[in-house]
């Protein structure tokens, strides 16, 4: 079984580490900035851990940067392993972040929203895979199968449209919610009212398109709605602009039959 050293121990490094180490994969050693967070994940894994980057086992098999795209290539630069598989998580950048730095090189992107403390179903998960050749498509496809029924192989161009995708699908939608629970909190309260709302508004569109889900003043074009909403807004930093955009962009959809 192959030797695997895990570049990062953040969200996405944890999880798919962990899931790894449980499918049988030997994660020899964790890398990260962090002190406390390599100690915590080697422990969970079994491997020895470092903060230094020069102290990085150049022996290993797989290496696999679950790090911010930020640091991805000073990372990439400073790890040399030519002969082994260099992998990486993100969903923005390009494999060839590994060019002319090792002979195999790839992706391995879930399609999922990570926090620690929080289990995530991996096995129901889509991972999203690319590799240069066919040792590194092979090896990736490997690892992706055994940490999920879902995978399949995705260009960097696909790769970043759909990254897009999922920061307007959670990301951003995430921010709403907490936009949701500030107002909320303003009126004493709980946020969990919204809970089944958000339940309901999540199973629609399970059988209904985005499109014919959608509901609300800005479908009627309800001006008197609209204008009490914009008005409860006026004093609160930037809310009645991401109102007014989202409401307009809302219209021009439904109201000039722009169904995406």
């Amino acid at each position: 079984m192959d030797r695997i050293i895990c570049i990062g121990a953040g969200n996405v490094a944890c999880h798919l580490a962990s899931a790894l180490h449980e499918s049988g994969y030997e994660i020899s050693q964790v890398f990260s900035r962090t002190e406390p967070s390599a100690r915590s994940l080697a422990g969970q894994v079994g491997g020895s851990h470092t903060t230094d980057p020069a102290a990085i086992d150049p022996t290993a098999d797989v290496y696999l940067y679950a790090v911010t795209d930020s640091v991805l290539p000073e990372l990439a630069a400073r790890i040399v392993a030519p002969d082994a598989l260099h992998l990486h998580t993100s969903g923005s950048t390009g494999m060839d972040v590994f060019a002319r730095r090792a002979r195999h090189y790839g992706v391995l992107y879930p399609l999922q929203t990570f926090s620690k403390s929080k289990p995530v179903c991996l096995p129901e998960t889509n991972f999203f895979i690319e590799g240069n050749d066919d040792f590194a498509r092979g090896k990736v496809r490997e690892l992706a199968s055994a940490l999920s029924h879902h995978v399949q192989e995705l260009d960097s161009t696909g790769r970043r449209r759909l990254h897009l995708a999922a920061v307007f699908a959670c990301n951003f939608t995430n921010h709403l919610y907490e936009i949701a629970a500030e107002l909320l909190a303003e009126a004493g309260i709980d946020f969990s009212v919204m809970l089944p709302l958000i339940d309901e508004t999540t199973a629609k569109i399970r059988t209904l398109s985005p499109y014919k889900a959608q509901t609300g003043p800005a479908v009627r074009n309800d001006r008197n709605i609209i204008d009490k909403h914009l008005a409860l807004l006026a004093a609160k930093r930037e809310l009645a602009t991401i109102y007014r955009l989202l409401t307009d962009d809302i219209h021009t959809i439904h109201h000039k039959g722009q169904n995406p």
